[in-house]
């Protein structure tokens, strides 16, 4: 049976890796907490529109029922 040999690194090496990675983690978290806030934002911007949107849609469907409640039950018009 063969064995695997596992390369070593040297010291050298892993200061590539170090500066690397945290770099890479870094700008990821940064992202992520910008984007955080800015959806953040958004949602409240989508949530105002919402109570609008709602009661628009209320007096809509009001006015429609009325609508057709005189026209086809009543008969008024």
């Amino acid at each position: 049976m063969r064995t695997i040999r596992r390369k070593r690194l040297d010291a050298c090496t892993w200061h590539f890796f170090v500066p690397g990675t945290f770099f890479s983690f870094s700008v990821f978290a940064v992202l992520l907490a910008v984007g955080a806030g800015w959806l953040g934002e958004a949602l409240d911007r989508v949530q105002s529109f919402e109570v609008w949107a709602r009661r628009v849609t209320a007096v809509v469907f009001i006015g429609v029922g009325v609508y057709e409640t005189l026209r086809s039950t009543l008969y008024l018009i």
